[in-house]
């Protein structure tokens, strides 16, 4: 699976658009399998460094259904501005049910800096994801027999 992040700064708002592309047909066999994971696109937003940056409400979006995915960052608001079957017409078993709309950050936190801890963290969300997707194994399908 690619993730590609589409990077805008205008009138001081950082935007950026974050799609899946690619997914290989293993992925998409074990999407048949085991269900479309999900990722969480809030929760704490840590830099490149490990530091916390921020703590957003979770929002938790299929990771194939619901991207490509558009948040923007500016002073004292961060919005999400736009996801694939918004709103979630089936509400993530494992986490709140994903909602459009703004977060209020607070005003000393640097928005070029939360795009792009918010960037490293989902590039980190998504790899935990796909990693204990791929650990799965189908231990249930085939056939049993006994004789009586």
């Amino acid at each position: 699976m690619d993730l590609q992040f589409d990077k805008s700064l205008q009138n001081n708002t950082y935007i950026v658009t974050a799609s899946t592309n690619n997914f290989a047909q293993t992925d998409l066999d074990l999407f048949a399998k085991f269900g479309e994971p999900q990722v969480n696109v809030g929760g704490p937003i840590y830099d490149d460094e490990n530091a916390l940056v921020e703590g957003l409400p979770s929002r938790w979006l299929y990771i194939k259904s619901n991207f490509p995915l558009t948040v923007s960052f500016q002073n004292g608001t961060m919005v999400y501005v736009h996801y694939n079957g918004m709103p979630d017409p089936n509400p993530p078993i494992n986490g709140p049910e994903p909602v459009a709309g703004t977060v209020t950050i607070p005003p000393d936190v640097d928005p070029e800096r939360l795009a792009n801890a918010w960037i490293n963290t989902l590039k980190s969300n998504m790899t935990k994801v796909l990693t204990q997707l791929r650990a799965k194994a189908d231990d249930f399908t085939g056939q049993d027999q006994i004789t009586i």
